[in-house]
C-alpha cells in the first residue's frame, strides 16, 4: 500500500472514524463525500488549504488511481482508499479555527483604508487582464444583490440577508459559482469588522444559523461551493482568503503575494472572493469596485 503523510488538516476535518465516497478528482485536489456533512478535501498546495481540507504537499492525485465513486474510510488517523490501495496519514491535532478566522481589525484608520485601496487596485488589474468582468452576464444580478446585502448588514437585518441570499446562492459559472465566492469574501470582511462594530458579530452568528436552518440554502449550489460557504457562515475561511484579508488590511503578509495566491484559485473564484471582502469595506475605499 502506498502511504502519504498530510502535513496539516483543517479545524473541520473530522477526527472520528467515517466512511467516504470519492466525489471528484483533480491533479492538485481530491474531494471526498463522508457519510454525513459537507465535502472534505485533500489538497497539494498550501494556498488551497481550507477548514475541511488536509494538505498533502506536492501530491498528484490524478496519479493515485483514485476515481469518482470510489470508496474508502478514515480510521485511527489514516484515510484509506479501497480500490487505489492508497492511504494518507493525517496529523493530530487539527489546525485551530482561530487560524482560519478573518483578521482582527483594531480600527479602520487611514492606514487600513489606504491598504484596502491598494488591494482593490491590484485585484481590479488582474480581473481586467483576464477579462473577468466581460464574461459575467449575471453581473447585474450580483451587483443588485451586493447592494441589498450592504443594506441588510447596515440594518443588522437577518431577514434581509436571507432574502438576498436566496437570489445569489449558486449564481454564476464554475465549480464554485461566482456569487458564492463573493459571499465568502463578504462574510470574511464583515467578520473582520465585527471586532469594532457593536452587534455585528451576533448578527452574523444569527444570520449563519438561519441560513443553515430549514430550508438549508446551501442545497441551491454545488457540493464543492457548499463546503466553502458553509464554513464561511461559521466564520472559518480558506487560507488564501485569510492571507489576502490580512494583507488587504495591512496587518500582515505581502499584498502582491497574497493577491496572486488568491487569484490562482480558479479563473475568477479567488478574485470574486476578494471583491466580496473589499465590498464589505466599501466606505473605506470610496465605494464598490
Amino acid at each position: 500500500m502506498r502511504t502519504w503523510d498530510a502535513s496539516t488538516a483543517g479545524s473541520s476535518f473530522p477526527t472520528e472514524d467515517f466512511a467516504f465516497t470519492v466525489h471528484s478528482v483533480f491533479a492538485r485536489a481530491v474531494n471526498l463525500r463522508p457519510g454525513r456533512g459537507a465535502l472534505l478535501s485533500l489538497v497539494a498546495d498550501g494556498d488551497f488549504e481550507h477548514p475541511r481540507a488536509a494538505l498533502v504537499p506536492e501530491a498528484r492525485f490524478d496519479d493515485w488511481g483514485v476515481s469518482p465513486g470510489g470508496t474508502g474510510s478514515f480510521a485511527e488517523g489514516t484515510l484509506f482508499f479501497d480500490a487505489a490501495d492508497a492511504a494518507v496519514n493525517l496529523p493530530a491535532p487539527r489546525r485551530s479555527a482561530a487560524d482560519e478566522a478573518a483578521p482582527r481589525l483594531a480600527a479602520l484608520d487611514s492606514g487600513a483604508s489606504q491598504s484596502l485601496k491598494r488591494a482593490a487596485a491590484a485585484v481590479a488589474a488582474i480581473r481586467k487582464e483576464r477579462g473577468a468582468e466581460a464574461q459575467e452576464p449575471f453581473a447585474g444580478r450580483l451587483d443588485a444583490g451586493a447592494q441589498a446585502l450592504e443594506n441588510a448588514a447596515a440594518n443588522l437585518s437577518v431577514a434581509g440577508v436571507l432574502e438576498t441570499c436566496r437570489t445569489l446562492v449558486g449564481l454564476g459559472p464554475g465549480l464554485t459559482p461566482a456569487a458564492d465566492d463573493f459571499l465568502c469574501g463578504w462574510l470574511a470582511g464583515l467578520r473582520a469588522q465585527a471586532y469594532v462594530t457593536p452587534g455585528l458579530g451576533a448578527f452574523l452568528d444569527e444570520a449563519g444559523a438561519a441560513f443553515l436552518g430549514p430550508p438549508n440554502l446551501l442545497a441551491a449550489t454545488s457540493d464543492i461551493s457548499a463546503a466553502f460557504l458553509g464554513e464561511a457562515l461559521h466564520g472559518r475561511f480558506a487560507s488564501a482568503l485569510v492571507a489576502f484579508a490580512r494583507a488587504a488590511l495591512g496587518v500582515g503578509g505581502d499584498l502582491d503575494r497574497s493577491v496572486g495566491a488568491l487569484a490562482a484559485i480558479g479563473h475568477s473564484s479567488g478574485t470574486d472572493a476578494a471583491l466580496g471582502f473589499l465590498f464589505a469595506f466599501g466606505s473605506a475605499r470610496g465605494g464598490k469596485g
